[in-house]
């Protein structure tokens, strides 16, 4: 007998959780986020190579938003060249592993509380 639900990962504070957790239609992302790490791990990619792949995973790149605002403490920040610019590869690579750990915890709930 299944249990309740389990909740989404990657939550933030009250009211902009729902642009940073992770839901089930992330996972059709994995392709993308395998081109991103090919490009992270190109010495020749710049940041606008970085961008357009980031643009679509849109989980990431509100992660990493949230990020260059909190380090920066522009809180109005929006453009994501900006944040890169904030935050680095490192700090790219920081948010892309937890977000796929958040994504790997998650797809293992919802199998759980599927069968």
């Amino acid at each position: 007998m299944a249990g309740p639900r389990p909740k989404e990962h990657g939550k933030a504070k009250k009211g902009a959780a729902s642009k940073l957790e992770v839901i089930p239609e992330d996972l059709k992302d994995l392709d993308k986020i395998h081109g991103l790490l090919r490009v992270l791990n190109d010495p020749l990619a710049g940041g606008m190579d970085l961008a357009r792949w980031i643009e679509g995973i849109p989980r990431l790149k509100e992660r990493l938003l949230r990020t260059a605002r909190l380090r920066s403490g522009h809180l109005d920040l929006v453009a994501l060249n900006s944040a890169l610019s904030i935050v680095g590869n490192q700090g790219v690579e920081t948010e892309l592993l937890q977000l796929l750990e958040d994504m790997t915890i998650a797809k293992a709930e919802w199998e759980l509380y599927e069968g």
